[in-house]
């Protein structure tokens, strides 16, 4: 009989075997229609009959027999029992204290029920080991085991005084914050014992007591386990699968089923332990909920769905969504929708927001002047030119109408009326023009004139009372140009572009965006510069990572454009660079490449061979080509910038130093680490002398000049880069910025790679978490961050939560850019070594496969990657030759790409050791193995499992490394 089967006659069984006779076939026909099953359960409830009216003189002779083996005084091994605390279904429990002399100890000793065999009582020794280790503070240790005199077994249990967690929560009255850090900790002790492969199965308040310092701590964790894995006679009937004992009220429904068992019930069970304890029962229509109390209910409905696949993939997930509940961010638990995730943005910031708007009341009143580009007042002069030519023609138009309204005496007068009319309004427009032009360039002047010296790329410096000025002149924006929009947008847009140049993004946004409000109520409108401000909006949040906010604020300035400018105009050969660089940063590369090349070709129809606009431009185009791989053609393009800022605007520029960085990260990628360190330094020690040593732009130049040295194994160093960079960045963006969230990231793989999990676990949580509020679920920027987090949590062994995030992340790398993008193929060889280390083979290898045709086009590391997982499948299937040569092939290739000090090119060594000892060449693993030591030594931190994993070579072969 099947499993499922099995299972489903037990169910029935189950369901029928205490009715009466007489009501039993009618449930029995009520509840399926397959007449095998129900003839199978009317069979087994008349043998249940026949076996119970033969046993029932027997077990009362046994009883007799047996009697109660032990009472309080009696001695069990080292420890005398006490009184009994109380008997249920796996036994009774005894208070009990050491009577060996040594020192004193209470325990609680539990007596089994039932018969075991020896072998049986030699399993019993083996679980009572796995479960001796769950050292936690929030877990009961079990202590001791043995066999009674007439061979019952028995646990020793460390003694907890405490009441039930339900119960402590009624007494004292806990508030739901409370009650929810109790929880938190009762969730972190069942992840522990689920990394350590050890499932509760019987989570319920009676298993969970709080002790008087209000510490909770899990008792019998495992013992399920030990009752249910054969230990004693009278188990499960063939074929029904695993039957741990459990509570009915708290079990899953796998496990009323008799079905599998999993980590997946113990988080049901957890689930409905929350909502009792916050006294919100799980209903339907709780996925919609928006107050905070249905929050709760939709997290405990998650937890608890009859579905496992519906439910938190781990505990780890369970207690993340209750933190996230905390911090008052959304909910994986709740649909990610604009509205929600704009309502938990409010209920975090609502201080700041408050804040905000009284300053914005306090200070609205103010205006600002800022300083005006160079050719601001051309600009102005020619849209004056261009209304007055617009007049003209329309003045043309109203004579014209005149003469023709001459020709029928009907209409005459009509008609000169009419062409009298729209000559004054010519005439009237070209006026207006014309006091358009004069107000802006004496507002040009006077801004100029305030803030001269203060804009970076005037001077190439920044004076020391910049901030302060900017500040001053925007407290008098609002009053000063009181009802003049039109010269107030004007003034928001350049004063944002002020703001940019001195490292300040977010009030350069914050400034921009005004600056569009504004221009989208004047009457009449004024597309152009509404596009301008769109366009360099969308800039700017490209500049923040920002690509998909980015990608319609472009759109929508394409549009305007297409309408208002000429084709070959440098307006619009800007905005296809802005929108190829949003398109680039979402991994569209070939959209992008069409558009860069366009802007690229007007920019050289329009522009003069060395203009500044031709070098920005040229700039663009090596920077895609160097996002899309083309390396050789993104560093001929960076020089050819670089020699024309040179000539025109020098080497201390600072739009010279973003082609400096941009060719250094070019060199670092062709794995020139020298040359990019070099240019790197340089770079960062004219942005100090530029804006100081604490501004944003300082810290960008920090962080690029740590990935060649990271790359070039110095570690240390590198992890101290990215530390200074996070400390520029919390003090001038917050912590919660996406540029921090990126140096997190940078930091956790130093971390990673010198063998210091933790820390890097910290780091690549906290980057992720910034990510997943800031971005939408399915950003690839959250994406990269899944697949990170995963592979480290995978070399942890934590091997459910890791699942869940290469699971994610390779399906969102598949949908944005295919089955043959580098990141695609980056993300499904982690998520083949997911599936090879837990056991899904078939899997693993049919993944493999599909990517063997597209390995050979991929870059280096994605080579290392895929031949080692290949290789170490390989391992697992016996075909020990094949994974030595995979091995040894990406060992080649590591040593060409990476820095010889690099633990990179030196830890895949460690894996072909690992094989070796598997053959039984111990002598040649240790050998291995010593020189990985010898080379990763000063690089690794003391405590990490690296270092574990190379003691176990040396302690397996015998030998001194």
């Amino acid at each position: 009989m099947s499993e499922s089967r099995a299972a489903e006659v037990k169910r029935l069984f189950l369901e029928v075997c205490e009715l009466p006779a007489e009501q039993r076939s009618q449930r029995l026909h009520e509840s399926t229609s397959d007449r095998t099953l129900i003839d199978k359960v009317l069979a087994l409830i008349e043998r249940d009959a026949q076996t119970t009216r033969i046993a029932a003189p027997l077990e009362a002779m046994l009883a007799g027999a047996l009697g109660p083996e032990l009472a309080s005084g009696d001695t069990l091994g080292t420890w005398r029992l006490g009184e009994e605390l109380g008997q249920g279904g796996m036994g009774s429990v005894f208070l009990a204290e050491r009577n060996d002399g040594h020192f004193k100890q209470r325990a609680a000793i539990k007596l089994l029920h039932g018969l075991p065999t020896p072998e049986a009582l030699e399993f019993l020794a083996q679980e009572r080991q796995i479960m001796a280790g769950l050292a936690h503070p929030h877990i009961a240790r079990l202590l001791d085991g043995g066999a009674t005199p007439r061979g019952r077994p028995y646990l020793v249990m460390e003694y907890v005084e405490g009441v039930p967690i339900d119960r402590y929560c009624r007494e004292w009255r806990l508030a739901p914050q409370a009650i929810l850090k109790l929880f938190l900790e009762v969730c972190d002790a069942v992840a522990f014992a689920h990394q350590r492969l050890v499932v509760h199965c019987d989570l319920k308040p009676s298993n969970i007591l709080v002790n008087p310092e209000g510490r909770p701590l899990l008792l019998d964790f495992g013992i399920a386990r030990l009752l249910d894995s054969g230990v004693l006679q009278g188990g499960a009937p063939e074929g029904a699968g695993q039957t741990y004992a459990f509570t009915p009220r708290y079990a899953s429904p796998e496990q009323r089923a008799g079905g599998k068992v999993s980590t997946a019930s113990d988080v049901y069970s957890l689930g409905l332990l929350l909502a009792e304890l916050l006294d919100i029962p799980p209903g339907k229509g709780a996925a919609t909920t928006r107050v905070p109390a249905g929050e709760l209910r939709a997290i405990a409905a998650k937890a608890s769905a009859p579905d496992p696949a519906h439910r938190y993939a781990s505990v780890y997930a369970l207690a993340e969504d209750l933190q996230r509940y905390q911090a008052r961010q959304p909910l994986r638990a709740l649909p990610t929708t604009p509205a929600y995730i704009a309502k938990k943005f409010i209920q975090r910031r609502w201080p700041w927001l408050l804040s905000a708007g009284l300053f914005a009341v306090t200070v609205g009143g103010f205006t600002l002047r800022v300083v005006v580009e160079r050719n601001g007042a051309e600009h102005a002069r020619g849209v004056a030119e261009h209304a007055r030519d617009d007049a003209r023609t329309a003045q043309a138009d109203a004579l014209l109408q005149r003469d023709l309204a001459t020709t029928a005496q009907a209409q005459a007068l009509t008609g000169r009326d009419r062409a009298v009319t729209a000559e004054r309004k010519a005439l009237g427009a070209e006026q207006s023009a014309r006091d358009e032009a004069l107000t802006t360039r004496e507002v040009s002047n006077f801004m100029v004139g305030l803030f001269s010296g203060a804009d970076p790329d005037t001077t190439g410096k920044q004076d020391v009372s910049a901030v302060a000025i900017v500040a001053r002149g925007r407290e008098r924006i609002e009053t000063e140009l009181k009802g003049q929009p039109a010269i107030q947008a004007a003034m928001f847009a350049t004063l944002a572009r002020v703001y940019e140049n001195m490292g300040r993004p977010r009030d350069a946004v914050a400034l921009l965006t005004r600056a569009i409000e504004t221009e989208r109520a004047l009457k009449p409108a004024r597309p152009l510069q509404l596009a301008a401000a769109l366009d360099r909006l969308a800039l700017l949040k490209v500049n923040l990572f920002e690509d998909a906010k980015a990608e319609p604020l472009a759109r929508e300035a394409r549009r305007l454009f297409a309408r208002h400018a000429p084709e070959e105009s440098q307006d619009t050969a800007n905005n296809l660079r802005t929108l190829s660089l949003a398109l680039g940063g979402l991994g569209r590369f070939d959209e992008a490449e069409e558009l860069i090349l366009r802007a690229w070709r007007i920019q050289q129809n329009i522009g003069a061979p060395d203009s500044d606009a031709r070098n920005i431009m040229q700039h663009n185009l090596a920077y895609h080509y160097r996002r899309a791989g083309k390396l050789d053609l993104a560093e001929t393009h960076f020089r050819r910038a670089l020699e024309g800022k040179a000539r025109r605007i020098g080497e201390k520029h600072p739009s010279y130093l973003n082609s400096l960085e941009g060719l250094a990260q070019v060199l670092v990628r062709l794995r020139r680490l020298d040359e990019a360190e070099t240019l790197l330094r340089r770079s960062v020690a004219l942005r100090r002398e530029i804006y100081g040593a604490n501004s944003l732009k300082v810290s960008a130049a920090l962080n690029e000049l740590a990935q060649p040295i990271h790359d070039s194994g110095r570690l240390g160093e590198a992890a101290q880069i990215y530390a200074e960079t996070l400390t520029i960045q919390a003090a001038a963006s917050g912590l919660r910025s996406l540029t921090y969230a990126v140096t997190l990231n940078n930091l956790a793989s130093a971390h990673e790679d010198m063998g210091d999990f933790a820390q890097a676990e910290k780091a690549y949580r906290e980057s992720l978490a910034i990510r997943m509020a800031t971005l939408p679920e399915s950003d690839l920027s959250v994406a990269r961050l899944r697949d990170n987090l995963g592979k480290l949590l995978l070399r942890m062994g934590r091997f459910d939560e890791a699942g869940a995030l290469l699971e994610r992340a390779f399906e969102v790398h598949r949908r944005t850019f295919g089955d043959k993008h580098g990141d695609t193929f980056a993300s499904g060889v982690a998520l083949a070594d997911y599936r090879r280390q837990t056991g899904d083979i078939n899997a693993a290898q049919s993944l493999l496969e599909k990517m063997q045709e597209t390995a050979a086009a991929m870059s280096a590391p994605n080579r290392i990657a895929f031949l080692r997982q290949r290789a170490l499948l390989s391992a697992q299937l016996g075909t020990l030759d094949s994974a030595l040569h995979d091995l040894r092939e990406a060992e080649q290739l590591a040593a060409q790409f990476y820095n010889t000090a690099h633990p990179r090119a030196w830890l895949i060594k460690l894996e072909r050791a690992e094989i070796l000892q598997r053959n039984k060449d111990s002598s040649a693993a240790a050998e291995l193995a010593a020189e990985v030591l010898k080379h990763v030594d000063t690089v690794l931190v003391a405590h990490s499992p690296i270092r574990e994993r190379i003691g176990r070579l040396r302690a397996a072969s015998r030998l001194d490394l």
